[in-house]
């Protein structure tokens, strides 16, 4: 449809468009010469062919402004963001109005989006780099998505459309430099051998949750990771995982600085061995050492690598294991239930100056000399 001059569509008024898909001609395309209005109230109605699923970021454009007349105004119906609800309620459509490089500029374009401006959820497929995209990306993305399935948030002009990252089906799934600055609205690795590794470089933001499942592990290699939610943590404790930390941070920011990370839980386990003297674990401000308060290990903690670290929580109670060697570790709180990997250690340790011991296996403040751990 062609209007020679200006289009008001007055609060009320409605806009019916008609989709069929996504190619020229299967839609309807209104250009005006002049001014477009759309009043507070006006309304856009949206008729969908049937059996037509269109993949998430689809782009159409449905009304060309006058080369001098942006379009003023918006529809007024929008719900969630969105117009209608297609496909079983899974899918809308969300608008954007004079969109930069469409046309010339002046317009309303159309954009496919996840009903309610939910999350793509993309699964690892096979082990590699985050953002491979030849011969083909490491992931499948439900529902489709008009561009290559790599979990990274992005903005169809002001389009948002935000992505869930499940690292699955037995993968290793690495994150570096050449990867870019990853953002996504949550993570998870899930349960059943799945890794997901941050290399020197590697930058993940994790607006939402992130989560690492029992059998899961997270391997940090100098890389960086922000999240708004870390579900293995509630209450000062760490539950659930793996956790190698080898270089690099992931900050929470529901983990507070008062109380820290004072607590491993069962089957959880931790290993430090980037060298430093610290755990790569840090608190809301981004700067505290969050497992510096550890209390009680009833996971596994493994300290080597030439880390050196130490706790300020006070005693450590341990119903767990503390593994392997214990390479300039300095006044990290032992307790009898497990030591390995050092038999010397095991024998020396009732050489040991010990301040307290109760019957919850306590052992108060005690200095490690290298002497024992030849």
């Amino acid at each position: 449809m062609t209007i020679t001059g200006p289009l008001a569509i007055n609060s009320g008024g409605t806009l019916a468009e008609t989709i069929n898909g996504s190619s020229a001609g299967q839609f309807g395309l209104t250009n005006v010469s002049g001014a477009t209005t759309l009043g507070a109230t006006s309304n856009l109605s949206i008729a969908q062919a049937a059996g037509y699923v269109p993949p998430v970021g689809t782009a159409i454009t449905i009304l060309n402004g006058g080369a001098s007349s942006p379009v003023n105004g918006s529809f007024g119906n929008a719900v969630n963001g969105g117009f209608g609800a297609f496909n079983s309620n899974t899918e809308q459509w969300n608008a954007a109005y004079n969109v930069a490089g469409v046309g010339n500029g002046n317009n309303i374009v159309l954009v496919s989006q996840v009903q309610g401006n939910g999350d793509v959820v993309a699964t690892s497929t096979a082990s590699g780099a985050w953002s491979q995209t030849s011969p083909a990306t490491n992931w499948s993305c439900a529902p489709l998505t008009a561009f290559a399935c790599v979990p990274n948030n992005v903005k169809i002009d002001t389009v948002p459309i935000n992505f869930t990252a499940n690292i699955g089906n037995a993968s290793n799934i690495s994150l570096g430099a050449a990867d870019g600055a990853i953002t996504v609205h949550n993570v998870g690795i899930l349960s059943g051998g799945n890794t997901l590794t941050v290399n020197s470089g590697g930058s993940l933001t994790v607006s939402g949750n992130f989560t690492n499942g029992t059998t899961g592990t997270l391997q940090l290699n100098g890389g960086a990771i922000a999240v708004g939610t870390l579900t293995n943590y509630s209450g000062g404790a760490l539950s659930g995982g793996t956790w190698n930390m080898s270089g690099g941070t992931i900050q929470a920011n529901n983990i507070t600085v008062a109380t820290g990370i004072n607590t491993i839980g069962v089957g959880t386990n931790v290993t430090l061995s980037g060298g430093g003297t610290t755990s790569g674990f840090l608190a809301t401000n981004g700067t505290t050492d969050a497992l510096k308060s550890l209390t009680s290990n009833q996971g596994s903690l493994t300290v080597n690598g030439g880390t050196n670290f130490t706790t300020t929580g006070g005693d450590l109670a341990n119903s767990g294991t503390l593994a392997n060697s214990f390479f300039s570790v300095s006044s990290i709180l032992l307790c009898t239930s497990v030591l390995s990997s050092n038999r010397r250690l095991r024998s020396s340790i009732s050489r040991l100056k010990l301040a307290r011991v109760s019957n919850q296996n306590r052992v108060a403040s005690a200095v490690l000399s290298p002497e024992l751990l030849r």
